[in-house]
């Protein structure tokens, strides 16, 4: 059980990540301060879990495994969930292609 600590911190990481780039690119898209600025908040706000998450993951993982992981599956998670399926964004091939290699990277970091 305690092997899945990590995990769940790393995917807390991953989905704190993805909603606040949402949310980011919601506020660049809306007209007038007051929800710009509202928009920015609630970004902020799952940023910032996103990160207590990442610290957290430091307590069972070395920085040398934490940080591309988290990095790369924010990468992966915000292209796919947010650009693709929220914004409806087109994704190059080349973009699928990077994004596997940051997958097979992800892998090859995360071995002992």
């Amino acid at each position: 059980m305690e092997k899945l600590i990590p995990v769940f911190f790393v995917l807390g990481h991953t989905v704190m990540n993805v909603f606040s780039n949402i949310f980011y690119k919601k506020s660049a898209d809306v007209k007038g301060i007051a929800r710009f600025g509202l928009w920015q908040i609630v970004a902020g706000t799952f940023s910032f879990i996103g990160v207590l998450s990442y610290t957290f993951s430091l307590k069972y993982l070395p920085v040398s495994v934490a940080f591309p992981v988290t990095q790369g599956l924010a990468v992966v998670g915000v292209t796919i969930i947010g650009a693709w399926l929220v914004y409806k964004e087109k994704i190059q091939k080349i973009q699928w292609l990077a994004m596997a290699l940051i997958t097979i990277g992800i892998l090859f970091v995360s071995i002992k």
